[in-house]
């Protein structure tokens, strides 16, 4: 799976979430919750801030992945163990990866944070 498909997909979830309804939207974190009602306005600005996030987030993995891959070899080169370079770079891109999640976790539920002093 290409990363454009990645972000693509991404994109489209979180945009799924907020479901057009008579003059603006509904925004639901899952299917099935009860919605909060938005204006189109308001909808368009969480969408392009989600957007943005996720832009600078994959120049974060892009970033920490060359950081984790440059750090290890230059730390753990020599005789030493030849594997441990490759377990130093594994266990560095899971903690990237994790971070990313736990990033994209966030900013998607930025909507869910704005809104909950509002009744529903």
């Amino acid at each position: 799976m290409s990363l454009g498909i990645i972000i693509a997909d991404r994109r489209t979830r979180f945009a799924n979430r907020f479901e057009p309804d008579r003059d603006g939207y509904v925004y639901r974190a899952e299917t099935g919750d009860a919605g909060y009602r938005v204006t189109a306005e308001q909808r368009d600005e969480f969408v392009r801030r989600y957007n943005r996030a996720l832009d600078l987030s994959f120049v974060g993995v892009f970033l920490g992945m060359l950081s984790v891959t440059s750090l290890a070899i230059e730390v753990f080169k020599g005789p030493l163990w030849p594997p441990l370079p490759s377990l130093a770079i594994g266990a560095g891109l899971i903690i990237v990866f994790v971070a990313f999640e736990a990033f994209d976790r966030w900013s998607g539920n930025a909507p869910n944070r704005a809104l909950r002093r509002r009744v529903r």
